[in-house]
Parts: structure tokens; sequence; C-alpha cells
């Protein structure tokens, strides 16, 4: 009998991708959308769920050995600076109607895609015990909102009668198909690579490109999560990064490359900056999983852009 594999959030950028992943290693796979279906993927069975209702169903767990949490309101730099609180509530209460229903539920193991904004605003490299709730200031809301939801699965999980497995995963920057790249929603490397395709002589950048990040593309990342997810472990937090971090302007230089090299790349001043170093460390990571990455940085910048080129019209 397959095992089944409940996903939250399974129409968003990590759901969608994991879904086809997990989908292909012989899983009977139910993921959650909230409003537009995605479109078929096989052997995934999409089901219209609104985690933000207070009549959860508990029939969603019904025969779910494990859940992923990727269901998040998310956005890019531009809503993150003019309304830094925009999705604080929201993300407490989907987790809060998810954490309080697993007494309703026999599932064995929950993994929870949490975000490297927990850690403090430094130049240092961040490992899984840099938490110190001292925040890049636009982070304050996320990097809280994301800690509070960490305990509540973590108190949950443990304190339950019957106890729970729990995967608490700190992503450093994911790109890849099927992210956000709409102007409102979309962070750097989509944004950037919408602006190339739709220029015509000047690609105009926020900022002036000397950010340094950590980027790794969804194929790996997805990798990775699952070697994670397969291991024996009661409790586990754990950074999943490249540990390798970039100079954003050379990102942008390889995205302008591949898709419009004719573009003359113009930096402006910006009040829409984001945290402007941060470097996620993988050390744990190294230690207990087989670590490799498939994809270079100009390899998976260049099927992104060619998924975005099929997939416009939809991905906006």
């Amino acid at each position: 009998m397959k095992k089944k594999v409940l996903i939250f959030g399974g129409s968003g950028f990590v759901g969608i991708n994991l879904s086809k992943f997990l989908a292909k290693k012989n899983y009977s796979i139910v993921s959650t959308y909230t409003n537009k279906k995605p479109k078929k993927i096989q052997n995934v069975k999409f089901v219209k769920f609104d985690l933000m209702s207070n009549r959860f169903d508990i029939k969603i767990f019904r025969n779910v050995d494990t859940v992923f949490v990727c269901s998040a309101n998310s956005s890019g730099a531009r809503v993150m600076t003019n309304n830094p609180a925009s999705h604080f509530e929201d993300n407490l209460i989907m987790n809060l109607n998810i954490v309080k229903n697993l007494q309703f539920s026999r599932i064995k193991k929950i993994i929870f895609l949490s975000s490297s904004t927990v850690y403090p605003d430094t130049k240092k490299i961040c490992d899984e015990k840099s938490i110190n709730y001292t925040f890049f200031k636009k982070y304050n809301f996320i990097g809280n909102g994301k800690l509070m939801i960490e305990k509540m699965y973590e108190l949950y999980t443990s304190e339950l009668k019957r106890k729970i497995d729990l995967l608490i995963i700190r992503p450093s920057n994911i790109y890849g198909p099927h992210d956000k790249f709409d102007k409102e929603k979309s962070k750097v490397i989509p944004s950037i690579i919408r602006k190339c395709l739709e220029s015509k002589k000047t690609l105009k950048v926020w900022g002036d490109g000397s950010d340094v990040k950590d980027f790794i593309y969804i194929d790996d990342f997805i990798n990775l999560t699952y070697k994670l997810f397969k291991l024996k472990k009661k409790f586990l937090i754990v950074n999943i990064s490249t540990s390798k971090p970039v100079i954003l302007r050379n990102i942008i230089k390889i995205i302008r490359n591949l898709s419009n090299p004719k573009l003359k790349i113009r930096y402006t001043k910006s009040k829409f900056r984001m945290i402007p170093v941060r470097k996620v460390s993988n050390l744990i990571l190294k230690k207990i999983i087989k670590f490799e990455l498939n994809y270079s940085m100009e390899r998976g910048l260049k099927n992104t852009i060619e998924w975005y080129k099929k997939n416009s019209n939809d991905s906006k």
C-alpha cells in the first residue's frame, strides 16, 4: 500500500514542485489549494482547502502518514517594505489551525518549512543556533512569526499523548519554476527575470546590486528535503542552503546575458532593499545526509527563464 502524504499549500511554489517529486517516488499525494486549482499532475489529488477557515475538516488527515506544511502568505521587497505586518496574522492562524487539529490525526511525521529570516541582522554565517531574537528591521514580523510557528509545532507534536516526529527546515533563498513572478509579490530572481524579458533597452534594478545572498535551485532544495524526510529523527531543525553566498549583481548579469543580453543595467536607489547580507550554514545538513547539488547557478537560472517564457501568462 502506498504511503499517503498531505501537502498543505500544494499549489504554491514549493508545494507544486514537491508534489511532482513525491508523485514520482510512488507516494499517494493529497495537495491542498485555496483558489485556483493547479494543472493536473499524475498521482496527485488536489483538494480545495481553506486554512484560514474556522471550520477545519479533520477528514483531510484520513490515512495520512506525513504532512508537509508549505502553505504561507509571502511577498517580495515592495510589500515587505510598505506593510511588513501584512502576513503576520494570516500565517499564525493557518498554522494554529493545523496544530490544534493534529490530535484528530494519525500522522507520524510533520515537516514545517520555516525561513532564514529568523536569524539576526549580521554579516556572519548563521547556523541553527544563531537565534537571538534581533532581526533585520523589515523582518521583525516575519522572523518573530516564523519562530512562534516553529514553537507551536514543537509544543503540539511533543505534548500530545501520541507523539509526532517533527522536522523544521530553514531554507535560504529558493528559486525556480512555479515561483511568483507578479510585480507585487515576486522576490528578487523572478522579479529580475520578468523585468529582463519585458524591458526594451534598460534593466532598472532596485539598489546597487551589492547584496550578498545564498540561492538554491528548487530541484536541489526538494531533493535535500526528501533526504531529510527519510531520516528517522524525532525532532530536527536544520538549514538547507548551498552555503556559497553570491553577490546579487553577478546573478543579475547572468540573468541579463541569458534572457536579453543587449539590455543596459541601471542600478537605482530604492527604499525596497532587503537585508544586505545573509549567509546560511549547511554544516549540520552535510553531517546527517549525503549532500549534493545538481544545479549550478547558471543552469538553474536558465531552466527558470525557459520555464517562465513558456508559462508567463499563468505565473503573473
